[in-house]
């Protein structure tokens, strides 16, 4: 159960669709739920002229948080012991990852003040 808590979110759409009867109308309220995000995606990115810096932005704060900083500090939360070397790697990978990520946003922010003005 532990594994899955991430799909909860779409639970109560699957909900919905899985309780329509018809084959036909589950395919066609799918193809309707696509559109409508593909619909709101590009009128997202034509409403931001950079969206790319935008998505840079996101990406330099997500990564580093998700796959150093986090990790570590869970391993380290594990609840079990560990040697002196362990947890001065720990603390060296989520050094590096806080470094990485304020210097992405540093430079994405620069960026986006740079194409703004």
């Amino acid at each position: 159960d532990r594994f899955c808590s991430g799909f909860r979110n779409f639970e109560s759409s699957g909900k919905i669709i899985s309780k329509l009867q018809s084959s036909r109308m589950k395919v066609a309220v799918q193809n309707l739920l696509r559109s409508i995000l593909v619909i709101l995606l590009v009128g997202i990115s034509v409403a931001l002229p950079h969206l790319g810096l935008v998505i840079s932005l996101f990406g330099s704060l997500g990564s580093g948080l998700l796959a150093l900083i986090l990790p570590a500090i869970f391993h380290l939360m594990g609840g079990h012991a560990l040697s002196i070397s362990n947890k001065i790697k720990d603390v060296l990978i989520i050094c590096f990852g806080l470094v990485g990520s304020v210097a992405g946003i540093f430079i994405s922010v620069q960026q986006l003040v740079q194409a703004t003005s």
